[in-house]
């Protein structure tokens, strides 16, 4: 596995040969889910469901990266083919570099929703 991470960014950056990089709904969804969240917590009047569209479209977007990498990585639960590419060590490893990304991404909007939270009563301390 000479250079993984050129291949593994390769397939990630542009998963199944779709039409929009990965990357990129990445941070659209990641954008979207801030802006309605960041809305979510400034807002003077809830109604209770501003929160439910990006928890939607969050849902929506790694269920389709979620099929678009099973259907590139061709797994052994699928019917035969061009697949049966993957060994179980390379599984694990993908496995485990796919896990650590989501750790990561997860930290990170969860220290922004929590400094997002702050500024809030920050602000509304003063004002």
């Amino acid at each position: 596995m000479k250079n993984w991470y050129h291949r593994y960014f390769r397939l990630l950056s542009n998963i199944a040969n779709s039409r929009w990089p990965a990357i990129g709904w990445i941070w659209f969804l990641l954008l979207c889910s801030c802006g309605w969240t960041g809305f979510w917590l400034f807002a003077d009047l809830r109604l209770g469901g501003e929160l439910l569209l990006p928890l939607l479209l969050t849902l929506w977007i790694l269920i389709w990266l979620f099929i678009r990498l099973v259907f590139n990585f061709h797994p052994p639960l699928l019917p035969g083919g061009s697949g049966w590419r993957l060994t179980f060590r390379q599984w694990w490893f993908y496995g485990k570099l796919h896990g650590t990304a989501c750790l990561i991404l997860l930290l990170i909007s969860g220290c922004l929703l929590i400094s997002l939270k702050l500024a809030t009563v920050i602000w509304r301390s003063f004002g």
